[in-house]
């Protein structure tokens, strides 16, 4: 099968083509009332919302809130207001997609430079220490362990689980070539991109407890989650001691 790689007309109008399949799709499922107007993205119907932005209601309501108190007040150089900056961000999360269609939506309206600005906004803010220490929290006791245990088993009848483990891969830049500690071969994965091999658990309710992203895209998911799970057995041994 020919790589579209080698392609790059024929593959930007594919892109072209599934955009304005996705947008017609979109707004076939809107009312047509809230297409004459910027679009206050609660307004959404709850399908259509987690569609955009996989995330419910509430959820990115509580996000707002957050996000809200590291955005300054919109001025006229940065006419954004945290909603507008945080959904177009969402939008870019939630696609993957090019930075374009996730201003452009019918719903964000903003342009490819302002969408870069607000996905590099947002994704400062999620990385402050407070807020990661917030909201991706390892069970450090037994009695959070037991509670993650205990979830488990009402939900799905699993027993002694405290989290989900599982790795992926996020592609990224090749990195330089020459970095004598990294070297660029090591962030090509199996399938022959680059990438780091992303390590992430999750508990009973499908909340991230744990993400470990430092490992090359050529690092094998065994010997990841062994290492974590040797640190996991050693802790909850120390924690077992000191009770």
């Amino acid at each position: 099968m020919a790589n579209v790689e080698y392609y790059p007309a024929l593959n930007m109008l594919n892109l072209v083509a599934l955009q304005d399949l996705q947008e017609h799709a979109i707004r076939r499922d809107v009312p047509h009332r809230m297409l004459n107007r910027r679009q206050d993205q609660f307004e959404l119907p709850d399908p259509l919302f987690m569609k955009l932005y996989r995330l419910n209601k509430q959820r990115a309501s509580n996000l707002l809130d957050v996000v809200t108190n590291y955005i300054p007040e919109p001025t006229r150089r940065s006419a954004l207001d945290a909603q507008t900056i945080l959904f177009t961000a969402l939008r870019f999360y939630a696609g993957g997609s090019y930075q374009v269609d996730a201003g452009l939506n019918i719903f964000n309206g903003v342009s490819q430079p302002s969408t870069s600005r607000c996905i590099n906004t947002i994704t400062n803010i999620l990385n402050e220490e407070e807020i990661q220490r917030e909201w991706i929290h390892f069970p450090e006791n037994l009695d959070e362990m037991n509670y993650n245990k205990n979830r488990f088993w009402q939900k799905f009848n699993f027993p002694n689980a405290i989290g989900c483990i599982d790795c992926t891969h996020i592609k990224i830049f090749p990195p330089k070539t020459d970095d004598l500690d990294q070297p660029e071969r090591i962030f090509v994965n199996r399938k022959g991109y680059h990438s780091l091999n992303v390590q992430l658990i999750c508990d009973a309710d499908y909340k991230i407890i744990h993400v470990d992203l430092k490992w090359p895209g050529s690092t094998h998911d065994s010997f990841i989650n062994g290492k974590k799970l040797k640190i996991l057995a050693s802790k909850r041994s120390e924690i077992k001691k000191s009770r």
